[in-house]
């Protein structure tokens, strides 16, 4: 009996010693768990890959924060404003301050975020690769084109003709009138995501994950690649203004994105149209050598150059940001003449659309004067006989001598 009763305790506390120990393993197995979990989505959110963009995974959007800069609120966002009035940059471009910051934050975010990142690095070089092969041999080419292009357009201008004058008095300039600045290996900017997207043409989730973080999958236009990679000739002006898009809050980015694949179709069909044939465009063959901001980034005027089938053709668009399906084009079929009235109505149509959305009506003065060129010095060589014999022998053998 004493043997029962003194061991019986001792029997249930090894029991209960055991249960303890089985709970207390299950409860660091679940912390672990948690624990192991939790970092996982966290890591997923930071990188932009986990969640959707719903409440249950994405920290950012909860927050309603973002790392692109925001604009100012309404009611500082008056057509008087600083950030607002547009000036010339080095290319002659018309630009905001908003939008040269938006280019100084594209640069930082390429340096510290794009160009850190191995997988990115990896996506690069390959898609350079790529460039170099295919793309690359097709620009250096067209730039000789082009430049020649651009040295009869200055030999128009050196003449002077009145059509010119009819042409400016309704803001068309043609598109070498800003010049023309080409970067032939447009490559080495395909860290940024918008040179990228308009020269690779293949979608990379990580890539674009990496600079939009959790906004990425809340936008489908950022996950479908530019249905005509390498059509627009790179250009300073054209560089510089998709760094500038890149700095945009990214829902202006999708509607961008959305605008300029509107406002491409539409430079083939106006083409077509006013040709009244198959217009066909490949690498390369528009070259954008102007561009305005209009306010904060509610649409872009493009103004350049096309090349098709050994002629150019100049154009004047409207990039519409705000409302992406009514972008639109202006190409006329003749350019080396008066223009037409049909020509200058449409023309006026979209003089009238750009103006609505500056708020302002355009003004003269922001278009410098065409430089005035003189013509060269003759280059024929000729002389007159003497009178008298020269200094020189060779002068008094020309003369007959003796």
């Amino acid at each position: 009996m004493s043997g029962h009763t003194s061991g019986h305790p001792l029997r249930k506390k090894s029991s209960f010693t055991k249960k303890s120990s089985a709970l207390l393993i299950l409860l660091v197995c679940v912390c672990c768990l948690n624990w192991a979990m939790g970092s996982h989505f966290a890591f997923t959110a930071e990188r932009g890959f986990g969640g959707g963009h719903g409440d249950g995974g994405d920290p950012i959007r909860k927050r309603g924060a973002s790392v692109f800069p925001r604009y100012p609120n309404q009611g500082a966002r008056v057509s008087g404003s600083t950030a607002l009035r547009p000036r010339a940059d080095n290319f002659g471009n018309r630009v905001t301050s908003d939008h040269m910051n938006r280019i100084d934050f594209a640069n930082h975010r390429t340096e510290q975020v794009m160009k850190r990142d191995v997988r990115v690095n990896n996506a690069v070089r390959l898609s350079r690769q790529r460039f170099t092969s295919f793309y690359r041999p097709v620009f250096e080419h067209h730039a000789v084109e082009f430049n020649r292009y651009f040295v009869g357009y200055n030999a128009i201008v050196v003449g002077h003709p009145p059509f010119l004058a009819a042409w400016h008095r309704h803001y068309f300039f043609g598109g070498f009138y800003w010049g023309f600045h080409p970067i032939p290996d447009i490559g080495i900017y395909f860290y940024n995501p918008m040179v990228y997207w308009l020269y690779v043409g293949a979608a990379d989730p990580y890539y674009y994950h990496n600079w939009y973080g959790s906004e990425y999958t809340a936008y489908p236009e950022l996950s479908k690649p530019f249905s005509y990679p390498g059509l627009y000739y790179p250009t300073e002006n054209l560089r510089q203004l998709l760094f500038g898009v890149s700095g945009m809050p990214v829902q202006k980015q999708a509607q961008f994105r959305t605008a300029i694949s509107v406002f491409t179709k539409k430079v083939a069909q106006r083409m077509a149209n006013g040709l009244n044939q198959r217009v066909n465009l490949s690498s390369g063959d528009v070259a954008v050598n102007h561009y305005e901001i209009l306010g904060y980034d509610d649409a872009v005027v493009l103004e350049g150059v096309i090349n098709f089938q050994g002629k150019v053709y100049n154009f004047k668009g409207l990039v519409n940001i705000e409302n992406p399906g009514s972008s639109d084009v202006f190409i006329p079929a003749t350019w080396d003449q008066n223009p037409t009235p049909e020509q200058l109505a449409t023309l006026d149509g979209l003089n009238q659309r750009i103006d609505s959305i500056k708020g302002v009506q355009t003004n003269p003065s922001d278009f410098p004067p065409e430089p005035q060129q003189a013509p060269p010095p003759p280059n024929d060589l000729s002389a007159e006989p003497e009178t008298s014999s020269g200094d020189h022998p060779a002068d008094q053998g020309n003369s007959g001598g003796q």
